[in-house]
């Protein structure tokens, strides 16, 4: 599996990665990344370091509302972990390559697990806006891939499996945090556009046949990278609204906003729960 060392800017990353950790004893096992809505649980998360990515040299910030941009390092129940609250997306103009600077510079810290997280538009009309999903594959409706133009010496370490993009592990840890929060463990397919605009009627009913329960414009470069790196993934999606042409309501990113700040407790508590199970399974 090809290292963190193969990336182009790894000079960059490098130089970020020691900006970021607190100090040479820090040693992050475990990755995450807010989407909108989500937040570290404050009752558990310790923080030691909060770095904004405005402050690292040359590091893209993200101009998306409910995105902070910045990494924060930190332990929870005695596991050190790094954060990274808020993304980049690729309709801002950033390329895939930088939006998965976050990933990057998580693997190297020497992460080996990262949970990402999204709101996302609601397909499965058996499912309701403001309940969470746990990712259990993808469709890259984006139309690129980060390791496309990849410039290796082995061309052909870019060919990656993704037959299982999404560690059975990880996940399974997720639907027991779901569980125990007293909900019903929603498990199914992310498909991801490029955005910025929302989908069409016509689009969702394409995507529905797909075999997609959820719609979102982040999340799919991430993983392919992750998975590229060797890191285990997982995910965990807050519906936000119903996909366009499920309902009357037209999208807003606002409302998009607004049911996120509304399940931001279920999402903090789901994350809680996840990272109790996570520190007592590798310890």
């Amino acid at each position: 599996m090809p290292g963190i060392e193969s990336h182009p800017d790894f000079a960059k990353i490098k130089s970020w990665a020691e900006i970021i950790k607190p100090d040479d004893s820090f040693a992050p096992k475990l990755g995450i990344v807010l989407g909108s809505g989500f937040t570290p649980p404050a009752e558990i998360f310790e923080s030691i370091k909060d770095m904004a990515f405005s402050q690292l040299k040359e590091f893209p910030v993200p101009g998306v509302a409910g995105h902070s941009g910045n990494f924060i390092s930190g332990s929870a129940l005695g596991v050190d972990l790094i954060v990274s609250s808020g993304r980049l997306h690729f309709y801002e103009g950033h390329s895939f390559r930088s939006i998965s600077y976050p990933i990057s510079i998580m693997a190297a810290l020497g992460v080996r697990d990262i949970l990402l997280t999204n709101a996302a538009g609601l397909i499965n009309d058996k499912w309701q806006p403001g309940e969470l999903m746990v990712v259990r594959d993808h469709i890259n409706f984006m139309g690129v891939n980060p390791l496309a133009n990849w410039p290796v010496d082995d061309p052909n370490s870019r060919f990656i499996d993704l037959s299982r993009a999404y560690n059975r592990k990880l996940s399974h840890m997720l639907e027991l945090a779901l569980s125990r929060n007293g909900c019903e463990p929603r498990v199914g397919n992310y498909v991801a556009v490029s955005g910025p605009s929302y989908e069409t009627p016509a689009e969702i009913m394409m995507f529905k046949s797909f075999g997609a329960d959820a719609v979102g414009m982040s999340t799919v470069p991430e993983t392919i990278l992750g998975n590229y790196f060797g890191i285990n993934m997982c995910a965990l999606s807050c519906f936000t609204n119903w996909a366009a042409g499920l309902n009357a309501q037209e999208l807003k990113h606002s409302e998009v906003l607004e049911m996120g700040h509304k399940s931001s407790r279920l999402a903090s508590m789901t994350i809680k729960e996840f990272l109790s199970i996570y520190a007592s399974e590798i310890k």
